[in-house]
């Protein structure tokens, strides 16, 4: 292979190694054991509310290309101990959603209230302090999650809170450096028997 073959190779395989980087997907794996919601605080009368993380939590894996969002149900209320026709009130929640893959989590606290008719007719409303995080990871990674907030009216006593997870930047994968050291090598290797050579 002569010194022309090698830069055209490598002019060849530089921008196929960028579109792959700039074509690749992340793998998203929800830790559900690491994750957590719960009620820190409440004032109530003739019903209670509960948080706790969805019971399908732990069974979230999506992959993400750059730009691609998933929502998934992150938080469960329940409106409990109802002692009367009405009842309601204020509370406070804390929740943690983590990941396994490809790492980190985020924490947030927020508040609401919820009201219910005998425990058949029940809504609320629900504020989170930040409600969207960026999260960067060490490889480049870097995505978004956005913790479901607002109202809901209906029959029963319970709801759903979601969240939803947006790649905003993925890492150059492995391939990519190996295309670039391969033409590195290639490049001392010609070099060395040019030298031979002469």
């Amino acid at each position: 292979m002569n010194i022309k073959h090698l830069l055209i190779s490598s002019a060849i395989a530089i921008p196929l190694a960028a579109t792959s980087a700039t074509a690749s997907t992340v793998s998203f794996d929800v830790d559900g054991p690491g994750s957590e919601a719960f009620i820190s605080g409440q004032l109530s009368a003739g019903a209670a509310i509960f948080a706790e993380p969805s019971a399908d939590l732990d069974n979230e894996i999506f992959d993400l290309g750059v730009g691609d969002s998933y929502s998934f149900d992150f938080i469960d209320f329940s409106i409990v101990d109802v002692e009367s026709f009405i009842g309601g009130g204020l509370f406070a929640v804390e929740a943690t959603l983590a990941f396994e893959a490809p790492g980190g989590s985020v924490s947030d606290s927020g508040f609401g209230g919820f009201g219910t008719f005998a425990g058949f007719l029940s809504g609320g409303v629900l504020e989170w302090t930040t409600g969207t995080q960026q999260v960067s990871l060490d490889d480049g990674t870097v995505f978004t999650v956005e913790l479901e907030e607002g109202s809901v009216f209906g029959f029963g006593n319970s709801a759903t809170a979601q969240a939803t997870v947006t790649l905003d930047v993925a890492p150059v994968p492995l391939p990519a450096s190996s295309l670039l050291l391969l033409a590195g090598l290639s490049g001392l290797g010609i070099a060395a028997r040019r030298k031979r050579a002469a």
